[in-house]
């Protein structure tokens, strides 16, 4: 313990000295190799009395020198120039063509030079599974307009990237740096990725569909306002009356003009063992994309609808497509857990839907809790050697970019990867995912 405190201590005093050496230090690795070459030609030069050494040495350090004065030059020149990074385009995994803006002003490059934006950080995609990132991109800048230039960026998996991005100005041949602007910490959410279904699902709400008998406006004028309180959503203001009072009017349906319409959904991210491996973790990957897409879907289709979703710790209720962008930013670093065997729910709903992976041992007891319900279950399953039928390819580091690296977890093995499904719990259509995962 007394051990660990003096290493966050030395941490402590060493990190701001680092920090300073990267901001302020001119020289990139080749630039500093070059600068030792010529030091040692100079040594050469001193001890042999060779005048090609001295040649040599004088102009690599005089290449350094003057591509050190340039850079000092144009960081005089455009003091108050302005390099942002805009991160606000939403991130999805497995997705290309993703990108982020770079918003410059005020910053003409001058030859020979090009501006740099390097990302530096970590995508969590499990509780202990990291993927170090490193991206960088190179562009030159030839007007003092402003500009903006795209920032490709592609993740395999979803998760929580924190990162940290600046602008450097260098020469073209790698010698020397200039950091222009300070690092900016960003927490970032890769989300799932989005699947296509070919058909909208069918979905019958817990209680109820709206009646589709239509009153008359006056009618639900007479009968079905009241003053907005707190809490009342917004899409039932009515404007018109609202103006015309000069406060804000709420439209009340009456109870059989419009019933609760909430679909019952569980995301069970159960996993009894505590090591994740590439497998499991794409399992996971996968029903949230399914979870995912069939929320967009749903609700594209059928605004009405209310989702109350169930994970390990929690229960979000879904009304509107914000609160569902809401969730599934939640999701993005939502990962396994251990199962708690507590149900919240009306276990007297008449349908329910479960999405799961075949890592959830206790699937069988937690559907036979709702025997008496229109069940569907969606599964991802490790597709069997000689499987025939529709499998699933998960090349997860295809494309290969060396500015992902993955941790060691990549190599890991997932055990107890087997559950039993229960076929006999009463009206349940199964759908299994065979998945085929590889590392590239």
């Amino acid at each position: 313990m007394k051990l660990l405190k003096k290493i966050n201590k030395l941490k402590a005093k060493i990190y701001p000295l680092v920090q300073w050496i990267s901001k302020y230090y001119p020289l990139t690795f080749f630039g500093s190799l070059l600068f030792f070459v010529g030091i040692s030609l100079f040594w050469t030069w001193f001890v042999e009395y060779n005048p090609l050494s001295l040649l040599l040495a004088i102009m690599a350090i005089l290449i350094l020198v003057v591509f050190t004065i340039i850079s000092r030059v144009q960081l005089v020149l455009y003091n108050n120039c302005v390099c942002e990074w805009d991160s606000s385009p939403p991130l999805y995994a497995r997705q290309q063509g993703i990108s982020h803006w770079l918003l410059i002003r005020g910053l003409t490059t001058f030859p020979f030079f090009q501006l740099h934006f390097c990302l530096r950080g970590r995508l969590q995609v499990g509780r202990k599974a990291f993927i170090q990132v490193k991206e960088e991109t190179a562009f030159a800048v030839t007007a003092k307009a402003a500009s903006k230039t795209a920032f490709a960026l592609y993740f395999p998996l979803c998760g929580t990237l924190r990162a940290k991005g600046h602008f450097i100005l260098k020469d073209i041949f790698g010698l020397t740096r200039l950091q222009l602007s300070i690092r900016e910490n960003r927490v970032l959410s890769v989300r799932p990725a989005l699947f296509i279904f070919k058909e909208t699902p069918e979905v019958i709400a817990v209680h109820g569909f709206e009646d589709s008998q239509k009153k008359s406006t006056a009618e639900i004028e007479k009968y079905f306002m009241r003053e907005y309180i707190p809490g009342d959503r917004s899409r039932d203001i009515n404007w018109k009356a609202s103006s015309r009072l000069s406060k804000l009017i709420t439209k009340i349906p009456p109870q059989t003009q419009q019933k609760s319409q909430t679909i019952a959904i569980f995301f069970r991210n159960f996993k009894e063992t505590s090591g994740e491996g590439l497998e499991s973790i794409v399992h996971l990957n996968h029903i949230k994309s399914k979870l995912v897409s069939f929320l967009n879907r749903v609700k594209m289709d059928n605004t009405g609808f209310i989702f109350k979703v169930f994970t390990a710790g929690s229960v979000f209720t879904l009304d509107n497509q914000e609160e569902i962008d809401n969730f599934i930013v939640d999701l993005c670093h939502t990962f396994y857990e251990h199962d708690t065997h507590v149900v919240n729910f009306e276990r007297a709903a008449n349908e329910i839907f479960v999405f799961t992976t075949q890592y959830d041992r206790h699937i069988s007891s937690f559907l036979s809790l709702f025997s008496g319900a229109k069940i569907y279950l969606s599964c991802s399953v490790k597709a069997a050697s000689g499987q025939q039928g529709e499998i699933q390819n998960y090349h997860v580091f295809k494309p290969f970019k060396t500015s992902l690296i993955p941790g060691l977890w990549v190599f890991a093995k997932d055990k107890n990867n087997k559950n039993t499904l229960a076929y006999n719990v009463g009206d349940i259509t199964i759908k299994q995912d065979a998945l085929d995962v590889k590392l590239i």
